[in-house]
């Protein structure tokens, strides 16, 4: 887990981003990530809740390692169900709430990888996506195609989304 140690704004006028030292010594910018006021998951049925297809993107978040093996099983799980029957924008709001319900579950509180980011990016909670953009924003252009490149899924979903 990392450690926050101080501040930083990374162009005039921008909002201070956190700091936080990680395991290796290395420093590193992130985002907050605001508990939302109304999480999806306790809304939702029971039939809805023990649904397989919700379940299996629940555990891809929990049973992951690293954020770099959760993006991997999200693309995954994306590109499935990009490539199912349904309409893109179907498509796109099924996996929206899917990736809002499995992110509910990490409980997670800052952003510090490009690949929490661009899942967070892609929820349904206006603050969630707020604090993936801004992680983005402040990437190099270059290395974030570069993993839209290497996660088709993610990249599909964003397009569809735009």
């Amino acid at each position: 887990m990392p450690k926050q140690i101080g501040w930083c704004s990374r162009r005039q006028g921008a909002p201070h981003s956190p700091v936080f030292l990680m395991a290796d010594g290395s420093r590193r910018a992130g985002e907050f990530l605001q508990r939302p006021e109304r999480p999806h998951y306790p809304t939702l049925t029971r039939e809805l809740q023990r649904l397989p297809l919700m379940e299996i993107w629940i555990d891809a978040a929990l049973h992951a390692r690293s954020w770099s093996d959760r993006a991997v099983a999200f693309d995954q799980h994306i590109r499935e169900l990009l490539a199912s029957d349904n309409t893109p924008c179907d498509s796109m709001r099924a996996a929206a709430g899917l990736l809002t319900v499995a992110a509910e579950h990490l409980c997670e509180r800052e952003l510090i990888t490009l690949d929490a980011a661009q899942l967070y990016r892609l929820t349904l909670h206006h603050q969630w996506r707020t604090a993936g953009e801004n992680f983005i924003r402040y990437h190099g252009v270059t290395k974030v195609r570069t993993w839209l490149k290497l996660h088709p899924g993610f990249a599909q979903l964003s397009g569809v989304s735009a």
